[in-house]
């Protein structure tokens, strides 16, 4: 009975931690789409806001560390698999960027363009998110691929979560 009861109060504080950044994402990712159509009348050179023809893609796939998160990384899989056609079936180029376990020994595997990998273990941290940022910023701005598509799983409840892009 113990043991559940700390298994409880664990989940509960990984809840509340997933969903009390939802505020602070939710108002960057306003405060920069007010931004973004405010400038997107001006003539203004901002390197990551251009426009140009999309020839490579890189696929940047999050998943978990463990099996024991259900469907979490078997959603997340599928979703990077079903792009990763699409978009080569479009003629478009495409390698991955891979962060957790699963999603790097998964498509190590199977053999698919690999750019870099992370393993961020169960608590990431600034020097880690660092790192990815820097990866992803340089492939763009060096013009080594032409869109970034970051593939992830939004946290809904306990028993649910939906893959997002």
């Amino acid at each position: 009975m113990a043991m559940k009861l700390v298994a409880a109060a664990k989940v509960r504080r990984a809840q509340d931690a997933v969903l009390a950044t939802r505020p602070f994402s939710e108002t960057l990712q306003s405060v920069f789409g007010g931004l973004i159509n405010r400038l997107g009348s001006e003539a203004v050179d901002l390197p990551l806001l251009t426009q140009r023809e999309v020839k490579k893609v890189t696929l940047t796939v999050i998943t978990g560390d463990r099996g024991l998160c259900g469907g979490y990384n078997s959603f997340m899989i599928k979703k990077a698999e079903a792009r990763y056609k699409e978009l080569v079936a479009q003629g478009i180029e495409v390698d991955f960027v891979l962060i957790g376990k699963k999603g790097i020994v998964y498509f190590e595997r199977r053999e698919y363009p690999i750019r870099k990998t992370f393993e961020t273990g169960q608590n990431p941290d600034a020097k880690q998110a660092l790192a990815i940022s820097e990866e992803l910023l340089n492939t763009f701005l060096s013009g080594e691929s032409d869109a970034i598509e970051l593939l992830y799983t939004k946290f809904v409840s306990l028993i649910a979560s939906v893959p997002a892009t």
